[in-house]
C-alpha cells in the first residue's frame, strides 16, 4: 500500500482532505511513523485558511473536544479514543513552516497533491535512526525540545547526533523559564517508556536534566538500579501471576504516569539523594521544576514510609506491616523490596497477591465484629479486623469458622 492510499484509507483523514475545501497538510510525528511502518494516533494538521474553523467542524462531525491554545495559536481537537489532532494555520509556505521546527525527522509534511514534502537530507537522517536539529536556534524558541530529543529518540530507538547533543547542552538552562506542567508531561513520557534508560544516561551526561531535577548532574550509578528494576519486570513476566502483575505496573497512576514509570522517577530520585535518607523524607524541592499531583506524591510517600521497614528480617508479620503502609501500592513496594533484597522474588510478590485478595475478601466484617463483640462502631472495631487480616496474612487464621472462634476467645 503507498503511503498516500494509507494515509486516506483513514476515514478522519480521508473526510479531511475530502470536505474541507482549505489546503491542508499532515505533518510531523504521523508522518514520520508512517513512513517507519510504526502505528500514528495522534495528528497534526498545517492549513492555509482558518485552523479554528476546520478544528471547530471536526469536533462536532467525529464528537470530540475542541481546545484552543492561543500562546501556540493551535487548535486541539480531543477525540474519545484518545488520540489528538492539533489544527494549526501555515506561515507563509509549507516549506517555510517545516524549518521552523524541532528536528528533522519531523520536518515532513504530506499532502494529496504534493505527496511527500521534506528536505532530502531529511529523510536520508530517518533513514539513517537519526535525530538532528532542523537549525539550533529552533531549541531556543522553545527549549523544551531540548527535553523532547532525548524522548523522541527513545521512542524511536534513534541515535541523536554528536552536533545535536552539543546544542541539546547549550540550550539546556533555558528549560529553567519553561512551564513546568510542560516539563512535566516530557519527563513522565521519557520514564515511562522501558527504552529510556540510554537516553536518560546520555541526558545526565550531558548535564541536561540538573536544571530540571536537582542534584542529579554526574548521578550515572543511579541508571544500574533503573536497569535492575526493568529485569525485574521481565522476572515478574515469569510469575504465576505476573501478566496480572505487569497489567498494574503498566496502567496509569496520574498526570499519565504508569505504575512502573513512578518506580523508575522514584528510584531515579531517591538515588540521586534528593531525599533525606536517615529519615526518609521528600519535600517539593525533590521534585524540582515537576508539577507533581497530589495522588502521584501520595503514592511515593506510602512507598517511602514502608521502605523504612525494608532494610530488616523480612517476616510475614514484618511484609504485612509493609504492605499495610503500602496500601494500595503493595506491587510497587513489592518491587522495592525486590530490588533491595535481590532475592525472594517468588514469595514478595506472592505475599503481595496474598495481602490484595485479603483486603478484597476479608474474613469477617466490620458488622460481624461488632455483632459477636457486642460493641459500637469505632476505631476498636478496625483494629480487630486489621488484627484478623494480619493473623490470616501470617497464617494464623484461614478461614471464618476461625476468625470467630478468636475472637470469641479473646473479647467474649
Amino acid at each position: 500500500m503507498t503511503i498516500s492510499r494509507k494515509i486516506l484509507s483513514d476515514p478522519l483523514n480521508k473526510w479531511l482532505f475530502s470536505v474541507s475545501g482549505l489546503k491542508i497538510y499532515l505533518v510531523g510525528g504521523y508522518i514520520r511513523n508512517i513512513l517507519l511502518g510504526k502505528s500514528a494516533a495522534d495528528r497534526d494538521y498545517v492549513i492555509k485558511g482558518s485552523a479554528e474553523e476546520i478544528a471547530r467542524h471536526t469536533a462536532d462531525k467525529f464528537k470530540g473536544t475542541f481546545f484552543q491554545f492561543k500562546s501556540k495559536g493551535t487548535h486541539r481537537v480531543a477525540l474519545h479514543n484518545g488520540s489528538c489532532l492539533d489544527f494549526t494555520e501555515v506561515k507563509g509556505d509549507i516549506r517555510s513552516d517545516l524549518s521552523l521546527r524541532d528536528f528533522t525527522v519531523n520536518a515532513i509534511a504530506w499532502s494529496p497533491s504534493q505527496g511527500i514534502i521534506a528536505h532530502p537530507s531529511h529523510l536520508l537522517d530517518l533513514t539513517n535512526r537519526y535525530i538532528k536539529v532542523v537549525n539550533s536556534q529552533n531549541l531556543g524558541d522553545d527549549p523544551l525540545r531540548v527535553l523532547r530529543a532525548y524522548r523522541i529518540a527513545s521512542q524511536l530507538e534513534f541515535s541523536i547526533f554528536p552536533q545535536t547533543r552539543r546544542y541539546l547542552r547549550e540550550y539546556a538552562p533555558a528549560l529553567r523559564n519553561t512551564a513546568s506542567e510542560r516539563i512535566t508531561d516530557e519527563i513522565f513520557k521519557i520514564f515511562n517508556h522501558k527504552l529510556s534508560l540510554d537516553y536518560i544516561q546520555l541526558a545526565i551526561q550531558d548535564n541536561v536534566f540538573s536544571h530540571v531535577i536537582p542534584r542529579t548532574q554526574g548521578k550515572i550509578y543511579v541508571i544500574r538500579q533503573l536497569k535492575n528494576f526493568n529485569f525485574l519486570l521481565l522476572r515478574i513476566k515469569t510469575l504465576t501471576n505476573g501478566k496480572t502483575i505487569l497489567n498494574h505496573m503498566e496502567s496509569e497512576l496520574s498526570q499519565g504516569l504508569t505504575r512502573s514509570g513512578l518506580l523508575r522517577l522514584y528510584l531515579f530520585i531517591r538515588n540521586a539523594s534528593l531525599i533525606k535518607k536517615s529519615k526518609y523524607e521528600w519535600n517539593d524541592a525533590g521534585y524540582g521544576r515537576l508539577a507533581v499531583s497530589r495522588e502521584i506524591k501520595k503514592t511515593i510517600a506510602r512507598i517511602t514510609m514502608a521502605e523504612k521497614l525494608c532494610y530488616r528480617r523480612m517476616s510475614d508479620s514484618r511484609l504485612y506491616e509493609i504492605f499495610r503502609i503500602a496500601c494500595p501500592n503493595t506491587y510497587e513496594t513489592a518491587c522495592i523490596n525486590s530490588l533491595l533484597k535481590g532475592r525472594g522474588i517468588n514469595r514478595y510478590f506472592a505475599k503481595a497477591t496474598a495481602f490484595n485478595r485479603h483486603r478484597e475478601k476479608p474474613l469477617l466484617s466490620g458488622d460481624d465484629v461488632m455483632q459477636h463483640c457486642s460493641i459500637k462502631e469505632g476505631v476498636f472495631v478496625g483494629h480487630i479486623i486489621d488484627e484478623i487480616q494480619r493473623m490470616r496474612f501470617t497464617n494464623k487464621l484461614t478461614d471464618r469458622q476461625s476468625a470467630l472462634k478468636w475472637i470469641e476467645s479473646n473479647f467474649t
